[in-house]
């Protein structure tokens, strides 16, 4: 046994019934209802196998592609067509125009909230000022007093006899003067040692200074050498 003869042999042993195996050769095509073929006495019929669902489908859907493209092509068509507008009516559109009632608007200037301000304060400060100048003068108007020192007794002037107590005290500038004299002792001492100190280092520097002097200026002889000579064995006669 062949394996085509095997493949037709598992095709039509298929129970799915949405599965049929072509006569020609080993396919298979899909969405197509399976028929029982076998007549009655078992003889297999030599008739054709109806034309598949789905190519009907796609002819269907062909035809509504065509018709929507169509219907496309016609509404381009008629908007690219040339159509005149009609003349407009200027008799009603004058009578609207007398009919039509004009209102004339008129803008009512607003004051800035700055400037309201400001005239809010300068007139708060010319209240203060009228409320002060009022008071000034109320103050200066003359208003009689009751003449009370013409009822009241005269001063009589009595002489009493007090002692005059002595207390030691002490003044601040005394204070002060003791504290200055001892602020400049401290520092005249404080000066005198640093005088020292300068004065003594000076002698240190200087004798130090005269005593690498010295050593500088000291003679020492310098040992012989030929090398050093400054005439040749030739030159010597």
């Amino acid at each position: 046994m062949s394996a085509n003869e095997d493949k037709e042999n598992h095709v039509e042993r298929a129970t799915d019934k949405t599965l049929i195996k072509l006569p020609a050769s080993g396919l298979v095509q899909e969405w197509t209802p399976a028929k029982n073929t076998t007549s009655a006495k078992g003889a297999v019929s030599k008739k054709k196998p109806p034309t598949p669902q789905a190519y009907k489908a796609l002819e269907k859907y062909k035809k509504k592609r065509q018709e929507v493209e169509s219907r496309l092509d016609e509404e381009d068509r008629k908007k690219r067509e040339f159509c005149s507008k009609p003349m407009p009516d200027f008799r009603t559109l004058h009578q609207k125009l007398d009919e039509q009632v004009v209102i004339h608007c008129i803008t009512v200037p607003l004051t800035p909230k700055v400037l309201k301000n400001s005239q809010e304060a300068q007139q708060k400060f010319k209240k203060k000022l009228e409320h002060l100048k009022r008071e000034e003068d109320e103050l200066r108007k003359f208003k009689s007093r009751p003449a009370t020192v013409l009822k009241a007794q005269p001063f009589i002037p009595e002489k009493k006899d007090f002692v005059v107590e002595q207390c030691p005290f002490n003044l601040n500038m005394e204070r002060r003067l003791q504290e200055r004299k001892q602020y400049d002792e401290a520092l005249r001492r404080k000066q005198e040692e640093r005088r020292k100190l300068e004065e003594d280092e000076r002698k240190r520097l200087e004798e130090e200074f005269i005593e690498e002097f010295r050593k500088a200026t000291l003679f020492k002889a310098k040992p012989y050498s030929s090398k050093s000579s400054s005439y040749s064995e030739d030159s010597s006669i």
